[in-house]
């Protein structure tokens, strides 16, 4: 299992490939004992605690990161992920970094079915946090700051991080001049580079298949999670431009995870992209500089601050055994 060696470029390395700091993973799950020293300044060792063993589906779901996310025929939306890259002024490949993402698994919903079609499901994103220090560091402000411009707060984002509406077919249809990003949403999302900004927004699912031995990825979730999605956040408008044509429901928390409201949409304080230069006759009053960002987090889908594994800890914890 040589092919471990092909490890992560690190959070250093990253910010010198790219000028754009970037936070470091978080703290591995598995812990080991460890020596500390006591108040009397004796050391002393802390017991061991269990170490996690990677499940045969994570490690497969390992091998996807390290040997399929840079091969556009096992993943479908790389040259989006690229584009989008360059967009932010980093190098094409800095979003590919294992680093850069989010891997949930989560047994009671995702993977109810296991059992039967002998495939596990890992939903995948990039961490919002991740790319909220991006953005801020390409406006010389923090992201707290950034935060406030737009209105919210980072935990808001973080837990209903999505995609503006507006960006979905976007290349056309702003040639049909029926949407236009503006400066202010420029300034901090990126201009325009062809790049599906909805699907880079999005949350996606790594399917490993038990009898083929690998795993697949899926830009969209499947048809199942879809529907939860909609039950779950009492969704009944079909993504319109327009903050004011959601209902109440949808723009008021469905439930609560680890005390932010988990919602279909929140507003963002940018001028709306659809009523730049198109149908402003019809555009409801107020929204005009309301951006709306659609919800499409992993939370949407039944996960929890539980379900993130840690899947850099895992490519290490590997790559470790097999020195």
């Amino acid at each position: 299992m040589n092919k471990f060696k092909k490890i992560l470029v690190s959070a250093a390395a990253l910010t010198l490939l790219t000028g754009c700091s970037v936070q470091p993973a978080e703290p591995a799950d598995v812990t080991v004992a460890e020596a500390v020293t006591n108040e009397s300044g004796i050391s002393e060792t802390v017991p061991e605690q269990p170490v996690y063993t990677p499940t045969e589906a994570d490690i497969m779901a390992a091998e996807w990161f390290l040997e399929d996310m840079t091969d556009e025929e096992n993943f479908t939306d790389l040259k989006d992920y690229q584009y989008y890259a360059r967009t932010l002024g980093l190098d094409k490949d800095a979003l590919l970094n294992p680093e850069m993402w989010e891997v949930y698994y989560n047994e009671q919903i995702v993977n109810l079915n296991k059992d039967i079609d002998n495939k596990e499901i890992y939903l995948i994103r990039l961490n919002p946090y991740k790319l909220l220090d991006i953005f801020a560091a390409n406006n010389g402000i923090t992201v707290d700051e950034l935060c406030t411009k737009l209105s919210v707060s980072k935990e808001q984002l973080y837990y209903n991080w999505g995609y503006n509406p507006a960006s979905d077919n976007y290349a056309d249809n702003h040639m049909d001049g029926k949407v236009s990003y503006s400066a202010e949403e420029i300034a901090i999302f990126g201009r325009d580079n062809g790049e599906n900004r909805a699907a880079v927004m999005s949350t996606h699912m790594i399917i490993a298949d038990h009898e083929e031995g690998t795993a697949l990825y899926s830009s969209d979730v499947s048809e199942a999670l879809s529907m939860y999605r909609s039950d779950m956040l009492n969704i009944t408008t079909d993504k319109p431009y327009y903050y004011s044509r959601f209902t109440d429901v949808e723009k008021n928390p469905a439930y609560k995870m680890n005390g932010i409201g988990i919602r279909a949409v929140i507003p963002l304080s940018l001028p709306n992209a659809y009523v730049i230069e198109y149908d402003k006759d019809e555009t409801p009053t107020g929204d005009e500089n309301i951006s709306v960002m659609i919800n499409v987090s992993p939370f949407t889908y039944g996960c929890t601050d539980e379900d993130k594994l840690d899947m850099v800890s895992i490519i290490n914890m590997l790559y470790e055994e097999e020195k």
